[in-house]
């Protein structure tokens, strides 16, 4: 059996393949057209490096004052959050959220 989260499950340390790691991202600019993306490589994958798109996400909502997303709150963040911490990148700036799943503005 395979699960792809450790959050709310029942898994031992001894049962996990291995560690999870971002494969892309996307996002835009509210009223601009211009999709802002980045996807790791084949090399970085068979690597599971993602350094590069954890930098360029960060790059990217370090520039917003407002995050909208679907289950950003539940999920995302906490992802991001993880590989920030394992590549000793530091934490996002300050930003309201907007998560469309709880239909909730919070302010982190």
């Amino acid at each position: 059996t395979y699960n792809f989260r450790l959050w709310d499950q029942n898994i031992g340390v001894d049962q996990i393949e291995t560690d999870p790691y971002l494969l892309s991202w996307s996002a835009k600019m509210l009223n601009e057209s211009k999709v802002f993306s980045d996807v790791v490589t084949p090399e970085e994958s068979v690597e599971q490096n993602d350094y590069r798109i954890t930098k360029s996400i960060y790059d990217f909502l370090s520039q917003c004052t407002i995050v909208i997303g679907q289950n950003i709150k539940g999920y995302d963040l906490k992802m991001l959050n993880t590989r920030l911490a394992f590549y000793g990148l530091p934490p996002l700036p300050r930003f309201q959220i907007v998560d469309t799943y709880t239909g909730r503005i919070i302010k982190r």
